[in-house]
């Protein structure tokens, strides 16, 4: 495979990883009760969700298909 064609599988695999690490850190915000320590997760959460538009930015630039995000 070349470079050029492996970089949009790479984005994806990337793309597929944030979102599994966004629907985790939603679902672990939802427990934690002391405000602290959920204001820490919804600023890692803000910061991944704004990693995940750069992605899909990136694989819908290369022409491929953005995976849904079922969330």
């Amino acid at each position: 495979m070349s470079g050029g064609a492996a970089t949009p599988a790479l984005l994806v695999e990337f793309y597929n990883e944030k979102l599994s690490a966004i629907t985790e850190h939603q679902a672990h915000a939802r427990l934690v009760a002391s405000y602290d320590a959920n204001n820490a997760y919804q600023y890692v959460i803000n910061r991944e969700e704004t990693q995940l538009t750069w992605l899909a930015n990136a694989i819908a630039a290369s022409g491929q298909a953005v995976p849904s995000s079922q969330a």
